[in-house]
């Protein structure tokens, strides 16, 4: 009997350490499941970045944005109940977080209940389901805005003892217009200045008309020597009548 009851002892106390490993495990298992986030608010429901005004429905500004300007890590071993959010892309601001799962979701917001502005965002996840526990990511979005970075473009001056000669205009000479007489006009002078250019034209000469003058047209020959030939044959003439008078009255 002494040693049936010494048996049964040891036997107890292996098993006294044993069971308040599994009490005290059940206990932390317990008090971990039954912890939301506190960064997070809870809703109840379902929101999707498909459906209409999405980010208004989960109390956000902005849009829903692409998965492309986000860098993210989902999921941890074996297990798809976190979400990481390691960076933004340039432009980008995110108001807030929709971390969906079971029959609720998360909403977190940058720079409130301890989350910081800027990522990274770590372990994100979906409120508790009804058995206590973190169920899987069904689905995610984050809402914001994409401001695209505008270009400036400056016009570099040049130096003041750098100029740049203006380009020369050509200008053709006007058309020359003949006279009555057929004697051409004398040609319009062309001034050219810099890049403006005025043309000056002389006031027209009347040319005296032949035909007011005299019936023929001048060839350039004198008609007085034809006078002073004409004259003398016409005394001549006379000469020789007076000489032929007196011959007969003789």
């Amino acid at each position: 009997m002494p040693v049936v009851r010494k048996s049964s002892v040891r036997a107890a106390l292996a098993v006294v350490p044993m069971a308040l490993a599994v009490v005290l495990g059940t206990a932390g298992m317990a008090h971990a499941t039954y912890d939301e986030d506190p960064r997070a608010t809870v809703h109840e429901g379902n929101v999707d970045a498909g459906q209409k005004d999405a980010c208004k429905t989960a109390g956000l500004e902005g849009t829903p944005l692409k998965a492309g300007v986000l860098d993210f890590t989902e999921g941890t071993p074996n297990v798809d109940q976190y979400l990481t959010i390691t960076g933004l892309g340039d432009g980008v601001t995110v108001s807030g977080i929709v971390v969906k799962g079971g029959p609720g979701y998360n909403v977190y917001v940058p720079g409130e209940k301890g989350l910081s502005d800027v990522p990274p965002w770590t372990e994100l996840r979906s409120p508790l389901n009804k058995g206590g526990k973190i169920p899987a990511i069904s689905h995610w979005f984050a809402c914001g805005t994409v401001t695209v970075p505008t270009t400036s473009t400056t016009t570099s001056t040049t130096d003041s003892s750098t100029t740049t000669p203006p380009e020369s205009s050509s200008t053709e000479p006007p058309e020359s217009t003949s006279s009555t007489s057929g004697e051409s006009s004398t040609p319009a002078s062309t001034s050219t200045s810099g890049v403006a250019t005025t043309t000056s034209t002389p006031a027209a000469v009347p040319v005296e008309n032949a035909s007011d003058n005299d019936d023929l047209a001048s060839t350039g020959f004198g008609s007085g020597w034809l006078l002073w030939v004409g004259g003398l044959l016409v005394l001549g003439g006379a000469a020789v009548l007076v000489l032929l008078r007196i011959r007969r009255n003789a």
